[in-house]
């Protein structure tokens, strides 16, 4: 999550955590934050919900790295957080995903994840 303060010159960014990005951005400094990090993310798609979004891939260092937001529902309407047993939290996670879509894997994908894309 970020922070945007808008006044008349600037707008400043200040990270909350929990964000991640794939490069090192110099604004995500909270321990939570994962940089350099791979989302692994879906093709953009009808996922379910009204809008076309990136489901997350098994192995995406945004499964059970975010943090309750107020939201209780992802994008598609299912229920956050979809908190996966076989994957341990990211430190300070309760479990939600980062991002606009919860993961939702049954076993058997957790198992073939890697063989069966």
């Amino acid at each position: 999550m970020l922070s945007i303060a808008f006044s008349s010159g600037p707008a400043s960014v200040e990270s909350l955590g929990h964000n991640l990005s794939n490069t090192a951005e110099p604004v995500l400094i909270q321990s939570s934050d994962r940089v350099n990090a791979n989302a692994a993310l879906r093709p953009l798609a009808d996922n379910g919900g009204p809008t076309r979004t990136h489901a997350l891939r098994f192995g995406s260092d945004a499964i059970d790295a975010g943090i309750f937001t107020g939201r209780l529902l992802d994008a598609r309407g299912q229920r956050r957080p979809n908190d996966l047993d076989e994957i341990a939290n990211a430190a300070g996670s309760d479990g939600n995903d980062i991002g606009a879509v919860e993961v939702n894997m049954p076993m058997l994908d957790l198992i073939f994840a890697n063989r069966f894309e």
